[in-house]
């Protein structure tokens, strides 16, 4: 997926207009560069592909992403250049910098007290991350074929994939929830 860099994109909550979420405050601006990091785009290709990385939880606006790019731009983190009547923002060397040490502190804020001597503490790379998404992917595909025609089985995976989701809904509750 297009975006990620060392971590999964969080949407905030429910916005009273649409339904529709929105990222949490300065998310918008290191979540384009995360993309232009990948490669150069126009706003309307980073909108969409927020929208499709989201899964359609989140669907920005020009109003949103084009104040976030120039603010990019006149902080020397992205540039902006007009390709056949469009402009097409890249990341900058200084927005790498940037990228790369936004993820460190970020990382360093997170895990505090991450050590050697206790692995679970820390995050994992970026690799382990897709080895791990790949894995519950496969076991996924594999239950849901394994469950075949038989209502029964297909109850059972529903129970399972519900509750890892409410798990996982409530983790998120109290790490987001303000201190």
């Amino acid at each position: 997926m297009r975006g990620r860099g060392d971590g999964h994109m969080r949407w905030g909550h429910h916005s009273g207009r649409g339904g529709g979420r929105y990222l949490g405050r300065g998310r918008l601006p290191v979540m384009l560069l995360r993309l232009i990091a990948d490669e150069p785009m126009h706003g309307y290709q980073m909108m969409k592909a927020l929208e499709e990385q989201s899964d359609g939880a989140y669907s920005p606006s020009a109003g949103s992403i084009y104040p976030a790019l120039q603010m990019l731009v006149e902080r020397g983190l992205a540039d902006a250049k007009e390709e056949d009547g469009k402009k097409i923002y890249a990341i900058t060397g200084a927005g790498r910098k940037w990228l790369a040490e936004h993820a460190r502190k970020k990382q360093e804020r997170a895990f505090p007290d991450a050590s050697p001597e206790n692995p679970e503490s820390r995050p994992w790379s970026a690799e382990e991350l897709r080895l791990a998404e790949a894995e519950w992917i496969r076991l996924l595909v594999r239950a849901e074929s394994a469950a075949g025609s038989h209502p029964d089985r297909w109850a059972a995976l529903r129970r399972v994939l519900d509750k890892s989701a409410r798990h996982l809904s409530d983790l998120l509750d109290q790490w987001e929830r303000p201190r």
